[in-house]
């Protein structure tokens, strides 16, 4: 993953644009002491929850293929690294049906998106959804 002069739109800004996403101001002591709002996949009625990981150099270019294709067939392990170069942002639906995600990189001292973000959804979400959770 290199980065290019390509501005990418991040993904905080693009989740909150999409229909299939309704966005709720949560209660007096929930935006005390959490957020403002709380998102909701209209579909299905799931609550969505921000995710971040990071990984290390060596998994940049299955990072960035799995970002891009939503295709997690023959993909190695995905294992965490607590300081990683690499990362992935996503907003994953408690019922795992919902993903959107995007690739970043750490350069020039901060992280920068490398890939536009993805969304996906059904099948192919819960398939992205179980790579990234570690859930079998």
């Amino acid at each position: 993953m290199e980065k290019t002069n390509t501005t990418y739109t991040p993904i905080g800004n693009l989740i909150h644009s999409l229909p299939e996403i309704e966005r709720k101001r949560n209660g007096f002591l929930k935006a005390m002491f959490g957020s403002k709002y709380s998102l909701t996949y209209r579909p299905t009625g799931a609550v969505i929850k921000p995710h971040t990981e990071t990984y290390g150099a060596e998994l940049a270019e299955e990072i960035q293929h799995i970002v891009c294709t939503g295709i997690t067939d023959d993909m190695p392990d995905l294992t965490p690294h607590a300081n990683g170069n690499v990362m992935i942002q996503a907003y994953i639906s408690h019922d795992g049906r919902f993903c959107a995600m995007q690739a970043l990189r750490f350069l020039d001292f901060e992280y920068s998106p490398v890939t536009e973000p993805h969304v996906y959804t059904g099948d192919k979400a819960q398939d992205i959804v179980c790579k990234l959770t570690g859930r079998a």
